[in-house]
């Protein structure tokens, strides 16, 4: 919980989904980038639910977000995901590695498919 008034007796707001709020804190603290939470009672940043590999919470998210197909997130606590780079693509979601085009295909950046190479 937090007081945002001054003056006040004790700490009466309870704290917002996607944040903490520290001992004698006057406002919410939002987890940072790469953690989240949907609790609302969480007092310190080491509460906050590291994103598992495959998805992404940007600062004061309230759930992790599975990456979108094209796009990857290698490893835990990622505040966003990665464009596969050219050459490779990912049609999954929610992936933690991109693969690489077939012999006879290719692939842009972000590519979430291969595509044939014209004859």
């Amino acid at each position: 919980k937090y007081q945002g008034a001054s003056g006040a007796t004790a700490c009466s707001s309870a704290c917002e989904r996607g944040s903490f709020c520290a001992e004698g804190a006057g406002a919410p603290l939002p987890c940072s980038g790469g953690t989240y939470s949907g609790a609302t009672d969480l007092s310190s940043a080491a509460q906050c639910q590291t994103t598992a590999p495959g998805f992404y919470s940007p600062t004061g998210s309230t759930q992790q977000t599975p990456c979108s197909p094209g796009t990857v997130a290698p490893s835990a606590s990622m505040s966003s995901c990665l464009k596969c780079m050219a050459g490779k693509y990912q049609a999954g979601e929610g992936k933690q590695a991109c693969v690489a085009c077939e012999r006879g295909s290719y692939c842009a950046e972000g590519a979430a498919a291969a595509l044939p190479c014209k004859a």
